[in-house]
């Protein structure tokens, strides 16, 4: 199972575009382990919602989750370098998406 720290959480926050409500029970669920029952009653949904909640946020994390042997960098450099490591990238990346997020 994906661990959600909140790093990871705060990064699929600007990622995605989750409701601030749910990205609030999601950091309560995940970060500070409150129960899915309390929070049900915290926040007038039915239980069921709460484990939609979680089970939308771990989805979320697992597509974003890097293939085993990957890291992440950010770099800046001129552009003829940017195309050419993007172009080596695709030819190793074995279908796995390459442009997270891109800043020219």
């Amino acid at each position: 199972m994906t661990s959600i720290t909140g790093a990871l959480l705060d990064d699929l926050a600007e990622r995605r575009h989750f409701a601030n409500r749910t990205l609030e029970i999601a950091k309560r669920l995940f970060i500070e382990h409150e129960t899915p029952t309390h929070l049900a009653l915290a926040y007038g949904l039915s239980l069921q919602r709460v484990y939609r909640i979680r089970d939308t946020i771990l989805a979320a994390a697992k597509a974003e989750a890097l293939p085993q042997g990957w890291e992440e960098m950010t770099i800046a450099a001129p552009s003829p370098i940017i195309r050419e490591i993007r172009e080596r990238l695709a030819e190793v990346s074995g279908g796995y998406r390459v442009n997270r997020k891109v800043a020219a």
